[in-house]
């Protein structure tokens, strides 16, 4: 678990440089309205990257194991795919550079949220990491960790001092930002590609591509939904709302949202050992996923302890009255959280098992339940309704896991004193909540208070993880 731990890490690296250094920045210089829009933008590259390449990239992640055996074999499938997403990219270009304008005014309400230079900015860091997530994954399987840790170290590095530069030295403001995410991506994606080369190809071998695009044509609807209710709700809000309100939802899942940021690291860190244990005997893989699934929600629950915690004491960062309305939002939203890193972990084994059909159905549910409260709650009460709808729905969408799949929660039940953890968890955020919302006490004071206590227990209940880990 010590390389699982360094992966992890090194992952987390630029969400965590993105938060400690370019958030005070960014609120600080951003209005809420402004914060709303890079809010929005940093959702749209998420998803145009996938959508330009039609979620090609996915295949790599899939059949990796398919080809890991041959060094040689590997890069030419490598090669196949990042040639056929560098065709789909170009082609996707010219559509939006030529009718981004159209697309952003059908797009959003607000008129002040422009292609250009916002949209063209974003759209060009999407297409980037839709090349550059390839040979992140590429690295991480194959553990070459000094490799991994100089790709994912210049490109996160870059990126920060870009928009700090761009922001604070050259005053370009919200452009500034979303300029310094795009160069340094695109800056380290041509240089992989002039290091790989001699493995570039037009000439494609559409057999061996063949199972990756059938892979991705059901995967890619499931991204999409995914992101849907992950961070597009955002979009719906522009609509329902106005981007002052968006400005500040999204400074919440900015926050709260490293929660999620870390479950994806997580998983990206435990993803090898999860299959592994797929190709084990019975008794060894039950071993393997109830160490690793042991080791994921231990982090996933330390994670959102601290989050909160942070978000309670965000007045050290900034004292915009806008901004400081987020921590009322902080206890219930992170509950979410919670379920959503539950069925993150849990719908690995649907793609093992090459069904993302069934994490598709999920996803369906999700999204439709997303859209449908935020219509009905949001233009009653506001940012509760989003925030309700929110919770909600990733709770519900994990109740019907347990309903469906009770054997995948098998390993997760076997967590030493899990339930009444659990049980303490749910009731010492809600008397959070109850205090600080009635002015008992203050928002510092409650997140310090359930930090030390939940996190306290949580490591003493497993003392025996802690003491292999530093073996």
């Amino acid at each position: 678990m010590t390389s699982t731990l360094v992966y992890m890490v090194l992952q987390f690296l630029q969400p965590f440089l993105g938060l400690v250094l370019l958030q005070p920045i960014f609120l600080h210089y951003f209005s809420a309205d402004e914060y709303g829009i890079l809010s929005m933008m940093t959702a749209y590259t998420v998803l145009v990257g996938p959508l330009a390449t039609l979620g090609i990239g996915s295949g790599f992640y899939r059949f990796y194991y398919d080809y890991h055996k041959s060094t040689t074999a590997l890069y030419r499938f490598l090669g196949q795919l990042t040639s056929v997403a560098l065709i789909l990219l170009g082609f996707s270009a010219l559509v939006l550079f030529n009718f981004g304008d159209s697309f952003f005014r059908f797009l959003f309400k607000d008129e002040a949220i422009r292609f250009w230079p916002y949209g063209f900015w974003a759209t060009l860091t999407g297409f980037g990491n839709a090349i550059y997530i390839l040979f992140v994954v590429l690295l991480r399987n194959q553990k070459r960790l000094k490799l991994f840790s100089a790709l994912v170290g210049i490109q996160v590095l870059l990126s920060v001092s870009l928009q700090l530069f761009l922001v604070m030295s050259m005053g370009y403001g919200l452009e500034g930002a979303l300029m310094g995410r795009g160069i340094a991506l695109v800056a380290t994606v041509v240089v992989v590609l002039i290091i790989f080369f001699k493995y570039l190809t037009f000439k494609i071998d559409f057999d061996k591509i063949r199972e990756p695009i059938l892979f991705a044509r059901s995967e890619l609807p499931n991204s999409v939904l995914n992101w849907g209710f992950s961070i597009g709700d955002r979009f719906l809000l522009e609509r329902l709302l106005n981007t002052t309100l968006v400005g500040i939802y999204g400074l919440l899942n900015t926050l709260v949202g490293m929660i999620e940021m870390g479950y994806f690291m997580l998983r990206a860190a435990v993803l090898p050992y999860v299959y592994e244990a797929f190709e084990l005997e019975k008794d060894a893989a039950e071993n393997q996923f109830e160490r690793v699934y042991r080791f994921y929600t231990i982090c996933l629950l330390l994670g959102i302890t601290a989050v909160i915690f942070a978000v309670c004491c965000l007045h050290l960062i900034t004292d915009k009255p806008d901004y400081l309305q987020v921590r009322q939002y902080v206890f219930i939203y992170s509950i979410g959280y919670l379920c959503g890193g539950v069925n993150f972990l849990l719908y690995l084994q649907f793609f093992y098992q090459k069904k993302p059909e069934i994490v598709l159905f999920f996803n369906s549910i999700g999204i439709s339940s997303i859209i449908l409260f935020n219509v009905l709650l949001t233009p009653i009460i506001g940012l509760w309704g989003a925030v309700t709808a929110s919770v909600f729905t990733k709770c519900t969408l994990c109740l019907l896991l347990y309903i469906q799949y009770p054997k995948l929660f098998s390993p997760l039940s076997k967590i030493p004193g899990i339930k009444s953890f659990l049980l303490l968890f749910l009731s010492i955020l809600s008397i959070s909540m109850y205090l600080t919302a009635a002015n008992h006490i203050s928002y510092p004071t409650a997140g310090l208070a359930q930090f030390c206590l939940l996190a306290g227990v949580l490591l003493w209940m497993n003392k025996d993880l802690i003491q292999v880990l530093r073996k």
